[in-house]
């Protein structure tokens, strides 16, 4: 028996008939012929289409990204500002405090000075006065010796002139 015969006339299944393999070609054809007309133009388009999602997103994750980029270079610069606004406002505080150290310390000084001063001519005054107190009783005393060394009635009133002179005489050199 031929090969050919062996295969047409062998019923198992997976024996190759000629007739299966005709209709089978003929079904793969219309089938492929079915799905290309109603099936992959759909179908690539809706790859095409997710494709242009993916492209679109990664379009808008790097402008995102270059924006963020932005953002945060602005507000890098925002906090450099704030830093040395708040660097000057430090060193104005700071000069404005040793300024009214300097003020507070000056006035206290002249008050001080002003109290010195004060203090002073009390004492000059409270010298005068006891330097004034001081020649009357001497004056008084003085005369009351000479009284008692003259033993005349000499007139006290002339006596006190003539001392009160003496003194100022002896006070001025």
């Amino acid at each position: 028996m031929s090969l050919f015969a062996f295969f047409l006339l062998s019923g198992g299944l997976l024996d190759p008939h000629t007739g299966t393999i005709f209709w089978v070609f003929v079904t793969f054809v219309l089938l492929v012929f079915i799905l290309q007309k109603f099936a992959w133009k759909p179908i690539i388009t809706a790859l095409e289409e997710r494709q242009s999602r993916i492209e679109d997103s990664f379009k808008k994750a790097e402008e995102s990204n270059k924006e963020a980029a932005r953002i945060m270079a602005k507000f890098d610069q925002i906090v450099a500002e704030a830093t040395e606004k708040a660097d000057i406002i430090v060193r104005s505080a700071r000069d404005t405090s040793e300024k009214i150290k300097a003020d507070t310390l000056h006035k206290t000084k002249e008050e001080a000075d002003k109290l010195i001063e004060n203090a002073k001519a009390e004492i000059e005054r409270e010298r005068a006065a006891m330097v004034t107190e001081l020649r009357q009783e001497m004056v008084g005393i003085i005369l009351a010796v000479s009284e008692k060394v003259i033993e005349a009635n000499l007139d006290t009133d002339k006596n006190r002139t003539l001392i009160n002179q003496s003194l100022d005489h002896l006070s001025k050199n």
